[in-house]
């Protein structure tokens, strides 16, 4: 971590939140533009605002999804109503360190749009995981891209444990939504030019709500390990997320 800038000053000033403001409504305004031109379709989007509206604000929230596209986030909030992008709703994101937080401006932009650097081998006890932690100990909402990575091949990649352990390891276990996407990748290219289109259909699925408070207390009670924690969490993560990828391609498809 040492060769990248940690963008979250620990008072933030007016001219940082003014910053913030302006560029998370910037970039929701462009987000939603470009899915207009598209073809979009949400199942299930209730769900999503339920849980942000609804939960016990006791409880933070954390959504799941693939990540088949290096614009999913935050092109895909778009869906959401104004209330909602904004820094105080809005869901704090992890971006990799090398990429987002490797020079002071960029460092900038992506800390003032409430995301988190994330270095890659550092493990599940980096300093981008704990302010992850301390974020949903305060009620908040994060979402986490299990995987990793962006993974253009569609494969089945195992997800890494840092989302177990945000749940085995929060004060209170946060809630879990986990949602999947189709199309997304071919609005916005992975690779150069990276020109978005138009015209394109893009399928988002969101699944059930998913509370893992008595699994993480029958666990401790039965003395397994933190690491043992995190991995059968994650695993379970996976197993919803394969039958939502089913589902959200079927769909996806039939259009």
């Amino acid at each position: 971590m040492d060769k990248v800038r940690w963008p979250f000053p620990e008072s933030p000033g007016k001219l940082w939140n003014v910053g913030s403001g302006v560029i998370i409504t910037v970039v929701a305004s462009a987000s939603k533009l470009l899915l207009s031109v598209n073809h979009l379709k949400v199942h299930g989007k209730e769900r999503l605002l339920d849980a942000l509206e609804n939960r016990d604000k006791s409880r933070g929230l954390i959504t799941v999804s693939n990540h088949y596209c290096c614009a999913d986030d935050p092109f895909l909030w778009s869906i959401l109503p104004w209330r909602h992008l904004n820094f105080r709703n809005l869901r704090w994101g992890m971006g990799a360190a090398e990429i987002c937080f490797s020079n002071d401006f960029s460092a900038a932009f992506f800390g003032m749009g409430k995301v988190v650097p994330v270095v890659r081998g550092e493990g599940v006890y980096q300093r981008g995981l704990e302010f992850m932690l301390s974020k949903l100990d305060a009620g908040e909402w994060v979402h986490i891209f299990p995987e990793a990575r962006v993974n253009q091949e569609h494969q089945w990649l195992r997800m890494k444990w840092g989302v177990g352990r945000l749940i085995a390891e929060t004060k209170s276990t946060p809630l879990l939504l986990p949602f999947h996407h189709q199309g997304m990748d071919s609005v916005q290219a992975n690779r150069p030019p990276y020109t978005p289109t138009i015209g394109k259909n893009v399928t988002v699925l969101f699944g059930s709500l998913l509370d893992f408070k008595e699994n993480v207390a029958q666990m401790i009670s039965n003395n397994v390990s933190p690491r043992d924690q995190r991995e059968l969490i994650t695993k379970d993560i996976q197993k919803e997320m394969k039958q939502l990828r089913y589902e959200c391609e079927t769909i996806h498809a039939a259009r």
